[in-house]
């Protein structure tokens, strides 16, 4: 054993059944979810003394860096390794780091242990390398080094490890989707999907992320289910629709009526402001911030039997009825609206346009 290694235990057969895989997805940057992974996780841990992994799959590795771990910094196997490396044992690459200022909000409880499997800007490359090694005449040579016939058989089986020790695994992506290889894995093994939404444009984005999932997930015999969350988002007190009926009076935001009128059930009624309090922080330490709320609910919805999210993908009368009312805050939003003209090019002649 490493000098400096530490031991978690085998949960029992019954916490394995119990284990969830959470991704946390949305194909807009900056809406919140490297904080939704952490608000959630880190609460999990000191609130119900679960075990939790984070596992980074996006290159900016954002996630990694906030739990304290800098890129230059060892260890020297990451995420990247752990594609690049196929064949050789994956189990040693998840660090436990361990907090002296995490502090069990629950008395006399104490906290689970936290798990890292620490990103890397090179791991998605190392992924699409493995995954075209399975595929022409390399692939009977890569199943024979690696044991798999596909990239996906792979990482399901090295995650199925994982939850032998953590309650709950979750896993950060990066803010893009198509062609996006490790987004395609997450997708793959998640029970549970999260999609922050931080404001207008991540919220118009919704019908090509379910049409993604969707598409995604035609193999699985059981689909990952899902909701939305409101993360970081300005407080709008102005703009409100007074035909909307919103849901909750301390959150007037137009954006969040809109989709609880259209999504009820998929989203969740606590949200994130955009607060210079704790724009910086890390959510889930222990500070009494609007995570905990949300973490809570998080946690309450995916124990829940409820209707599956990528149903709404399908449905074409409410995403169309949806996105025209989400119009009207876009039209609103434009004080100043531009006229377009065509280009006419010095002394070129000017081209006929029928306008």
């Amino acid at each position: 054993m490493r000098k400096n290694a530490m031991e978690i235990q085998k949960l029992t057969p019954e916490e394995k059944q119990a284990v969830k895989i959470i991704a946390v997805m949305n194909n807009k940057g900056g809406c919140g979810k490297t904080s939704t992974c952490l608000g959630t996780g880190l609460y999990t841990v000191r609130t119900h003394n679960k075990n939790v992994l984070f596992i980074d799959l996006d290159t900016q590795s954002n996630l990694t860096q906030r739990l304290g771990l800098e890129e230059g910094q060892k260890p020297t196997e990451r995420l990247d390794t752990f594609f690049r490396e196929a064949k050789r044992s994956q189990r040693n690459m998840v660090l436990l780091p361990k907090y002296c200022h995490l502090r069990s909000n629950t008395p006399g409880g104490g906290c689970g242990q936290i798990g890292l499997l620490a990103g890397s800007h090179s791991s998605e490359s190392e992924a699409k390398h493995l995954a075209v090694s399975f595929t022409g005449q390399t692939s009977r040579e890569t199943k024979n080094r690696t044991g798999y016939v596909s990239i996906n058989e792979f990482f399901k089986d090295k995650i199925e490890y994982y939850k032998n020790f953590f309650h709950y695994i979750i896993l950060d992506t990066a803010p893009s989707i198509e062609g996006n290889i490790l987004n395609t894995l997450a997708l793959q093994i998640a029970d549970e999907i999260i999609i922050p939404i931080d404001g207008v444009e991540a919220a118009w984005g919704i019908r090509t992320l379910l049409s993604w999932m969707d598409d995604g997930t035609q193999n699985l015999i059981k689909k990952p289910n899902g909701f939305f969350v409101m993360i970081k988002y300005s407080q709008d007190t102005s703009a409100v629709d007074s035909a909307l009926q919103l849901v909750d009076k301390r959150t007037r935001n137009t954006v969040f009526s809109i989709m609880k009128k259209y999504f009820p059930e998929f989203v969740c009624d606590n949200g994130v402001r955009e607060l210079k309090s704790i724009r910086h922080s890390i959510p889930g330490f222990g500070s009494k911030t609007e995570y905990n709320a949300l973490s809570k609910e998080i946690l309450e919805r995916i124990t829940q039997t409820r209707n599956n999210l990528l149903e709404l993908a399908i449905d074409e009368e409410l995403l169309s009825s949806y996105e025209k009312e989400l119009s009207k805050i876009i039209l609103k939003s434009r004080i100043r609206k531009p006229i377009w003209k065509y280009p006419y090019f010095g002394a070129q002649q000017e081209v006929e346009v029928n306008e």
